[in-house]
């Protein structure tokens, strides 16, 4: 194995460590509406509102769930996660508005609001930015330190986008209960919302399996190298002369 194979090895690290980084963004979790759900729920509490008012916004109800089908509501990057900043919510709909003839917004567009700093995904930006930094390190060190940062910081985002679902599962309970309330649908909020990777997620992990990839490629050359430029050991004392035949 070359030293130039070797050298291209441990550059490409960085690389990958830096768009890891401006992946953070990209939306890492995004919240949408389970429409099934949301449809059979409205259709059994229109079937009980009989003439009412709720039964006569009933098409204006059900244009809203379809446009909210395979729609966002909110997205939470991971520069929101980093900071406990607002997400990205969707507002006005086709379908969806706020007039008196339509029905209430989604509850996720309206609390679709901050969940706090998430501490796992600040420690994975400070290891990607550690792995970014062990370019300056000498010999095999280097590879080493970022290999290993990558690592661990892939592994802490996608312990993140699982835990990341209950707080935001408790954002749209305190936000969306009113509103499911007055539409006469009753059952947890959970059942109405689906909480999903987002493409930033996906781009994070694939960075930093790849830099983990080439950064033990590098230790390995290195590894190598360092083999095929030992000195051979001394050779050891010959064998005594066979005895002198009689």
């Amino acid at each position: 194995m070359s030293a130039t194979a070797e050298r291209s090895a441990r550059g490409a690290s960085p690389i990958l460590l830096l768009l890891a980084a401006l992946c953070f963004l990209l939306p890492f979790v995004g919240v949408s509406c389970n429409t099934a759900a949301g449809s059979a729920a409205l259709g059994g509490a229109l079937s009980q509102a009989g003439g009412s008012g709720l039964s006569g916004n009933s098409d204006a109800i059900t244009r809203c769930v379809q446009a909210l089908s395979g729609r966002d509501l909110a997205t939470y990057t991971g520069v929101n996660l980093l900071t406990g900043s607002d997400p990205t919510t969707a507002t006005d709909l086709p379908g969806c508005t706020g007039s008196t003839s339509s029905p209430a917004p989604s509850p996720a567009a309206s609390s679709g609001a901050a969940i706090g700093v998430q501490a796992l995904i600040v420690a994975a930006a400070i290891l990607i930015l550690i792995g970014i930094l062990a370019t300056a390190l000498p010999g095999r060190l280097r590879p080493a330190v970022a290999g290993s940062a990558a690592l661990v910081a892939a592994v802490l985002v996608a312990v993140n986008n699982v835990e990341v679902h209950t707080p935001i599962l408790g954002r749209l309970t305190a936000g969306g209960g009113n509103t499911l309330s007055s539409l006469g649908v009753t059952g947890g909020i959970e059942t109405f919302f689906n909480i999903h990777a987002a493409i930033g997620f996906t781009l994070v992990l694939l960075a930093l399996a790849v830099a983990v990839a080439v950064n033990a490629v590098a230790l390995a050359m290195g590894s190598a190298a360092r083999l095929t430029t030992l000195p051979a050991s001394p050779p050891g004392n010959p064998p005594p002369p066979p005895p002198p035949r009689a």
